[in-house]
């Protein structure tokens, strides 16, 4: 409880809820984002190989995974050990936000001092979220340019 005079947040549930839909949609663009940097591993690596070895895992092999399998692949590919902690701890947060954020029972939606806590719950997690989509994205930068190097000869020799 807060003190008394201590003034309690202005939240409305329609605002929590606005709050939880942008978090969920954060959360949808990093599992996006996380696919796709699969997949351009996954081209990396059939491009080095060439001819010399059967490669075959693409964006289709990680299409339809959760969080928390797109996270343990994504540890085998690169060593960023702060963002594949954050990016594991993450996914316990991410099922608050999918699985109970919503669920809040008629009491809870009518006493602010909850409603503010739950509110400042959903807000610290969309922090979170955004800096691993930020070191996610400079993680992408680094494999977007050395995809963009190993295709420079095949796309070198498309123009002659």
């Amino acid at each position: 409880m807060r003190e008394e005079g201590e003034k309690v947040p202005s939240v409305t549930f329609r605002e929590y809820c606005k709050k939880v839909q942008e978090v969920s949609f954060r959360f949808q663009y990093l599992e996006e984002t996380l696919k796709v940097h699969l997949a351009m591993c996954f081209e990396i690596i059939d491009l080095s190989l060439g001819d010399r070895l059967f490669f075959d895992l693409s964006y289709d092999d990680v299409e339809n995974l959760p969080l928390g399998e797109l996270i343990k692949r994504f540890r085998k590919y690169n060593s960023n050990k702060g963002l594949c902690k954050l990016l594991n701890d993450l996914t316990k947060e991410r099922n608050h936000i999918a699985h109970k954020a919503y669920l809040l029972t008629e009491e809870k939606i009518k006493d602010l001092d909850v409603l503010a806590k739950e509110f400042e719950k959903v807000v610290k997690i969309r922090e979170r979220v955004v800096e691993a989509n930020k070191a996610l994205y400079e993680e992408g930068r680094i494999v977007e340019a050395l995809l963009l190097e190993l295709n420079r000869p095949r796309l070198a020799g498309r123009k002659k």
